[in-house]
Parts: structure tokens; sequence; C-alpha cells
């Protein structure tokens, strides 16, 4: 009975297993000692073969020649699994093509914020138009208040630089006392630009 299950779970899964593996596999439906009884009376009779790597013995059925097929069905089986590679590597470049066109449409704006972008640039274009018709009138579009502010800083900004032009004439002139060259040539020493 154990025999009969081990050859038949060996012939189903079509592939080497070893003691372990079978038992496990087996869900522990028999023990250890009579899955191995039964490989042995197996390997004996021819049912299955056993190879030896160092110490673990590696269980596989015997395929007979009706199970391989002829030549003509391997040459069509050949023929098929190329033909279904060549459709897998189509199928996965027209993959790639795809989600190179999906990544660049996310990458540009949805119609709701193409429209909300266009509705915000066109109510600046209105804006800065309405700015240069003003200009182009004539009308100032700074209010006096703020234009006195602005001529106030620029009047404030001006007395600096000449307070400053003027103290750097007089620091230059009481070094070019005891300078021997010329005053340009000391501008370029300091380092300063006029």
């Amino acid at each position: 009975m154990c025999s009969e299950a081990v050859l038949k779970y060996l012939q189903s899964t079509n592939r080497p297993y070893s003691v372990n593996d079978i038992f496990q596999n087996l869900h522990n439906a028999f023990s250890k000692n009579v899955i191995q009884k039964s490989l042995d009376e197996l390997a004996e009779k021819g049912s299955i073969k056993e190879k030896v790597y160092g110490k673990q013995k590696i269980y596989c059925v015997i395929q007979t020649t009706e199970d391989v097929g002829n030549e003509d069905e391997l040459f069509e089986l050949n023929e098929l699994i190329e033909k279904k590679s060549k459709e897998a590597h189509q199928l996965d470049q027209e993959i790639k093509l795809l989600e190179l066109k999906l990544k660049e449409l996310q990458s540009q704006p949805t119609t709701q914020q193409a429209e909300a972008d266009n509705e915000r640039l066109r109510k600046s274009n209105a804006l800065l138009k309405d700015k240069l018709n003003q200009l182009r009138k004539g009308v100032s579009i700074i209010s006096k208040e703020e234009w006195k502010k602005k001529e106030e800083e620029l009047n404030k900004v001006t007395k600096e630089c000449k307070k400053r032009s003027r103290w750097l004439k007089d620091m230059t002139d009481a070094v070019l006392e005891n300078y021997n060259s010329s005053k340009n040539q000391l501008y370029d020493e300091i380092g300063i630009e006029m």
C-alpha cells in the first residue's frame, strides 16, 4: 500500500526527491522507515531509480521511451517553444512601449489641471494688458504716496552714496600723501573699482 502511494506520488510529480521530502509531501501518512523500505523495494524492482549523493539518496521515476515521445513530436514541441518565446519577447517589447507612453501621459497635467492653469493665465494676461494700456495712456499705476516713498528712498540712498564717496576721496588723499605711485595704482592694489 505504501509502495503504491510512493510510486504514484513520484509519477505525478515527475521529479527527484529524497526520503525526507517524500515523507513531508505525503503529510506523514506513513512513517519514514516504511517509506524508506518502499523506496528500496521499488528500486530493486526497477520502477524507480536511486542515486546516492554523499550520504543522501535521491529517488526518481524511470521514464520510458514512451513517455518521451517520438522525434517528430519533440521537434514540434521545440518549434512551439521557440514560437512562444518569440511571442513573449514581442509582448515584452510592447509592454515596455506602453509603459513609456503611460509615464509620458502621467507626467502631463490632467484636463482639470490644464483648464485651471489656462484660466489663471487668462486672468494674469488680462491684468497685464490693463497695466500696459494704462502705461501707454500715460496714467501712473503707482499711487502718489508710494511714488513719494520711493523718491524719498532714492534721495536717501543717493545722499549716502555721495557721503561715502567723499569719505573714500578724503582717505585716499591722505594715503596718497605718503604713497609713491599714482591714484589708479593704489585703487588697483586695494581692489577699489570706480
